[in-house]
């Protein structure tokens, strides 16, 4: 796996030196398209990735600047989210759909820029340039849009925590908050440094304390949207 070249730290808000892009994408045709636009653009190197297992560790390995996430792909708003809160905390969400809340589901995820599925390869330059120099790229109502649903997200977390505080057990909140956020057993196994039997263990107990059936009514009750 070639690896992206090592540049010294690069003064916030110039491009003096060459940024690290990674490109994550099952779809070549899109991937080569993305990987044209930006490599053309002496501003960036980048390489791309395909999906499949150890996918996380290799994005991680090559340490890059400015991530930019296919979200076509399985499990792309959970790898966002993933990357935001830990390794990278920049990254652009592309091939995004237009006809759904999909904008802001990754907004929410963590994402600092939106392309839409309909925009040319070079609107994900341009949302390089803005994203690497620490802005948002995204339009106005999306962001407005984003920040609305946290606030009632917060809010009803907030009121619920309380009532689940007194059901689950540390342990277990802890597994039912990765969950939520959509990480796989084997990824909050890994978090919490325990086994993936153990966090299925876990997840039995919460679906059978709460109520609960599957992870798609977990994440609802985590968020407040199931009562």
């Amino acid at each position: 796996m070639r690896k992206l070249p090592q540049q010294a730290p690069r003064e916030r808000g110039t491009h003096s030196m060459s940024v690290r892009i990674a490109i994550l994408s099952d779809d070549r045709a899109l991937r080569d398209d993305w990987l044209s636009a930006v490599n053309a653009d002496g501003s960036f190197v980048a390489v791309g990735f395909g999906g499949g297992q150890g996918l996380r560790l290799a994005v991680r390995s090559t340490d890059p600047h400015v991530v930019v996430i296919d979200t076509g792909m399985g499990g792309a708003l959970g790898l966002c989210a993933d990357l935001t809160s830990g390794h990278v905390p920049r990254v652009i969400c592309a091939n995004v759909s237009e006809e759904d809340d999909s904008a802001l589901d990754a907004l929410s995820s963590g994402a600092r820029g939106i392309v839409y599925a309909s925009a040319p390869p070079e609107d994900v330059v341009k949302a390089l340039h803005v994203v690497s120099n620490g802005q948002v790229w995204a339009p106005r109502h999306v962001i407005v849009a984003t920040w609305t649903r946290l606030k009632t997200a917060i809010d009803s977390r907030n009121a619920s925590e309380a009532a689940l505080a007194q059901r689950l057990s540390s342990r277990e909140r802890e597994v039912f908050r990765y969950a939520a956020a959509g990480l796989g057993n084997k990824e909050v196994a890994n978090r919490l440094a325990i086994s993936e039997a153990t966090v299925k263990v876990h997840l039995t107990h919460i679906f059978q304390k709460l109520g609960l059936r599957g992870r798609g009514e977990l994440a609802a009750a985590y968020h407040g949207i199931l009562r």
